[in-house]
């Protein structure tokens, strides 16, 4: 068995670093980072060099996709897209508090695939999303093949209030006390950040 955790949406390592900190992520875990913004891409293999990082985004296949990049200031390091998404017109860019937005095409990975193709069900995987508002399709694809079932630890950051279609996605809750009903532990579910 094997400690793992895997970053998706990694941006500049902010939610790694909280969660090491809190003593969630084992001292001895393979740690994965997924990040599609190139600077910050950049950043994160500067940082951590024992890391695997990959610049491209997780999402429900393997495919190019429109990185919609969100340009408050992407010369200063701190700001690199904290918005940025791959949800296109599905992304509510008036309750964003952005100055502009630029788009670029990424790879996207699909993530469930990723999952099966590299780890095993033994192993004690946990796994943070903060990929501003993909995280519906992704965990609909999670529950829906069972990808669930390679996951001990979560931490979802829910992103609802950045999507157009709101109205018909499933709850939150709903979410997590499906996940939680698999003995998945969640920690500290975030909505709307």
């Amino acid at each position: 068995m094997n400690n793992i955790y895997i970053d998706c949406g990694a941006n500049l390592g902010q939610g790694y670093e909280r969660l090491k900190s809190q003593e969630f992520i084992k001292p001895d875990a393979k740690i994965y980072m997924f990040e599609p913004l190139k600077n910050a891409y950049d950043f994160l293999k500067k940082t951590y060099s024992l890391a695997t990082i990959f610049n491209s985004a997780v999402w429900i296949e393997n495919k190019d996709v429109i990185l919609n990049i969100e340009t408050a200031d992407t010369n200063e390091i701190k700001d690199i897209g904290h918005a940025s998404n791959i949800i296109g017109d599905k992304f509510n860019f008036k309750n964003s508090s952005n100055v502009g937005w630029k788009t670029e095409t990424v790879k996207a990975i699909d993530l469930t695939e990723f999952i099966i193709n590299n780890f095993e069900k033994n192993d004690n995987i946990f796994i943070k999303f903060d990929i501003e508002g993909a995280e519906y399709e992704i965990l609909d694809k999670i529950i829906e093949t069972k990808t669930y079932e390679y996951f001990k630890m979560m931490n979802i950051e829910f992103h609802e209030n950045l999507r157009n279609d709101k109205q018909n996605l499933k709850p939150n809750e709903e979410y997590t006390k499906f996940l939680i009903s698999k003995g998945i532990t969640i920690i500290y579910p975030i909505i709307n950040y």
